[in-house]
């Protein structure tokens, strides 16, 4: 099954229509986490060491058009480019993110205020620290909290 279809599967659309109750963002833009390796020279001794990076962009319609990016064109980033557009959050982009083909970063804050937040535990004891979160949350401020394991762990 494509992802096209799989996105407009009535099963795989429940757990995107889920995704969107859950995490109400902005629709109109939202960014990717991308990861590559670049060259480093130290400064001191000349020599050229491969470094990995990992970054955040927002996703643009215009990404690697020859005639409109500036990334392509090896002349600027997209601080500089004038030829933006910002796509919009879509289900295939989210059926994307459900299928870990793509780590999504969602702007929380809409003209109605946030509707949600979210925490990242990385180190000490993370499962333990999400759960006294949840539980604080639900059982002192009354409010839903779910915990949602990444799949890079």
């Amino acid at each position: 099954m494509s992802n096209q279809t799989q996105a407009y599967d009535p099963a795989y659309k429940k757990k995107i229509d889920l995704f969107r109750r859950r995490f109400s963002c902005r629709e109109d833009v939202f960014s990717v986490r991308y990861t590559g390796t670049r060259t480093v020279i130290d400064a001191a001794t000349g020599a050229e060491t491969q470094e990995d990076y990992v970054g955040v962009s927002p996703q643009c319609d215009n990404y690697w058009v020859p005639n409109l990016c500036l990334i392509y064109q090896k002349k600027g980033g997209c601080a500089e480019c004038t030829n933006k557009k910002y796509a919009p959050l879509t289900d295939a982009w989210i059926g994307r993110h459900l299928r870990g083909e793509k780590d999504l970063v969602l702007f929380m804050l809409q003209k109605e205020g946030i509707r949600f937040g979210a925490v990242d535990f990385d180190y000490g004891t993370p499962f333990e620290d999400a759960l006294l979160v949840r539980n604080f949350s639900w059982n002192v401020l009354d409010i839903p909290c779910y915990i949602a394991r990444s799949s890079k762990k």
